[in-house]
């Protein structure tokens, strides 16, 4: 059985082909589904209230090379506020790169079109790449040789979405190219979850911040045990809302998320991912705060597009 053309079920599990993700069915997913549904009834109908009422905005939006499926923020705030989609380049206000991967590339005749493109620039968003911006914005660095460095070290694929983290112990006799290794940051919250800060980035905005929350053992993994949305002034400096803000543009991230981790023993916060094609709001959040939260989003990225229209 195939759906939205890029999910296939399969037994025991869901297989979505454009990641090359695998999830198991069982509750956490099962949970998910469900509220992500009820999430897409109430984006629809207020994307067919604003269709009808004709309060939506004026321009519209060219996804290369493929538009976002309803599980993908993007996809999200922009129905939510009733933008227009076109396949129609030429005739599109803005472009929005989409492809969920790693590392992408946009054709040359889309480049040479004279639209602006939305992360049209955020085509590598490997480790690596990473923490090269990382440092040269903050200063300071995750990144460290996994043969000499003495400690816990966190070995990660290069590839994003994988959530295969690891603490080892180093030194170790060679590194896998295939993995970077990253200096171990503890995250604790309370002495049982560990704490994501995820940072939705709308041009030069970050118009709210969630706090995402799972148990230690799991740290790595993508089941939230609990989201609340706080107001960035909660949980970031303004140094800190400036760094994050220049680091999102040197890699090129107009519209997307980041996750940011904050060192329990230095206070010192760390991006260690980029998200230019993230899904959410967070499952375990509020319905009432998703709607917020996309309400936020979704009055920014018009702001955003209206901008770069001009």
């Amino acid at each position: 059985m195939q759906f939205y053309r890029d999910a296939v079920l399969r037994w025991g599990e869901v297989y979505v082909k454009s990641t090359d993700a695998h999830l198991p069915i069982n509750s956490e997913l099962v949970n998910a589904v469900l509220r992500q549904f009820v999430l897409y009834l109430a984006i629809s109908v207020v994307f067919w209230t604003r269709y009808t009422t004709g309060a939506r905005p004026a321009h519209t939006i060219g996804w290369v090379p493929a538009r976002p499926k309803p599980w993908y923020k993007a996809w999200n705030v922009t129905k939510w506020m009733g933008f227009r989609y076109s396949d129609d380049y030429p005739a599109c206000d803005v472009l929005f790169y989409f492809e969920d991967k790693t590392k992408g590339s946009i054709h040359e005749e889309i480049l040479n079109s004279n639209k602006k493109i939305l992360n049209g620039r955020c085509t590598d968003i490997s480790k690596a790449r990473v923490e090269e911006v990382f440092e040269k914005v903050f200063g300071y660095g995750l990144a460290v040789d996994p043969t000499t460095y003495t400690g816990k070290v966190v070995q990660k694929s290069q590839i994003n979405a994988r959530h295969d983290g690891r603490i080892i112990e180093c030194p170790i006799d060679a590194a896998d190219p295939d993995y970077s290794y990253q200096r171990f940051i503890e995250n604790c919250y309370d002495g049982k979850l560990a704490e994501d800060i995820r940072v939705p980035i709308v041009g030069g905005e970050i118009p709210m911040v969630y706090l995402k929350r799972r148990p230690t053992a799991i740290r790595f993994a993508n089941d939230n045990t609990e989201a609340i949305m706080v107001e960035t002034v909660e949980a970031l400096s303004q140094d800190e809302v400036d760094k994050l803000i220049a680091f999102s543009r040197e890699i090129g991230l107009d519209f997307g998320g980041l996750d940011v981790l904050r060192c329990r023993e230095s206070g010192k916060i760390f991006v260690v991912d980029v998200n230019k094609t993230d899904m959410g709001p967070p499952v375990p959040l509020k319905t009432t705060d998703k709607l917020r939260a996309l309400t936020r989003l979704g009055r920014a990225f018009v702001s955003l597009v209206k901008e770069l229209a001009a």
